[in-house]
């Protein structure tokens, strides 16, 4: 299986995120063919197969989808990918064709938690566009991969008018009936010790990272927990 990232050129950190990203993936999940990076390039990636796009709008999520259904329709590709973001990170061993479609609590329930803004407005509108077609509304837009059929995926997404701002994961997920597998999503948001990282991570198979979170003792952490160079980056 193909493993998928998407990439802008947004790192605050000369994208280790994803050397990190990727030295986990080589560690820790199993049956991953070949990695696409879809987007930005760093320079010290090697033996990827990488298509160029560029972040033309103004919404994240969009840019994200538009990448996204780039490789997906890439004949190239496996029929089905994992697609990941570039800060998120493997703790524990697994097969990438079994990691489950991780969902949160509903749509409506997240969005009503969060000021306005162009999130919220694309949590209610995805919840709206799903009711009217019958689908379930479950927010997969959590911080872990996802494994994405291709055709499905191309068949599903390309059948909403993108000028409307959604999340794409949940978009996805619910318009093709995924069930979900309930999840205890974890992005660390701000700096923490040595002792709570270990804590908080203790026994994950996945977990994220914002910039926020990229503290001094989170690198350390990411540097003695995956310190050996993954296939894919120049040494």
């Amino acid at each position: 299986m193909d493993a998928v990232y998407v990439l802008g050129r947004g790192s605050g950190w000369r994208d280790r995120e994803l050397l990190y990203s990727l030295r986990s993936l080589s560690v820790y999940v199993a049956g991953i063919t070949r990695v696409v990076v879809v987007g930005h390039r760093p320079a010290w990636l090697r033996g990827v197969l990488h298509l160029p796009l560029g972040d033309p709008h103004g919404y994240k999520e969009r840019n994200i989808y538009e990448k996204l259904l780039l490789a997906c329709r890439d004949p190239r590709l496996t029929p089905r990918v994992l697609f990941l973001n570039d800060d998120h990170v493997a703790g524990a061993p697994g097969a990438a064709a079994a990691v489950p479609d991780y969902r949160g609590k509903q749509l409506l329930a997240l969005a009503q938690h969060l000021a306005p803004g162009a999130y919220r407005l694309a949590l209610e509108n995805t919840h709206r566009r799903l009711q009217e077609r019958g689908c379930t509304t479950w927010n997969f837009d959590v911080h872990a991969p996802m494994v994405v059929d291709r055709a499905a995926f191309v068949a599903a997404m390309t059948s909403y008018d993108w000028s409307e701002k959604f999340v794409m994961k949940s978009l996805y997920a619910n318009t093709v009936g995924l069930a979900g597998t309930p999840y205890q999503d974890v992005k660390l948001a701000r700096g923490h010790t040595m002792a709570e990282l270990v804590r908080i991570l203790r026994g994950r198979a996945w977990w994220s990272h914002g910039p926020t979170g990229l503290g001094p003792e989170l690198k350390a952490l990411l540097a003695a927990l995956y310190p050996d160079p993954s296939p894919w980056e120049a040494t």
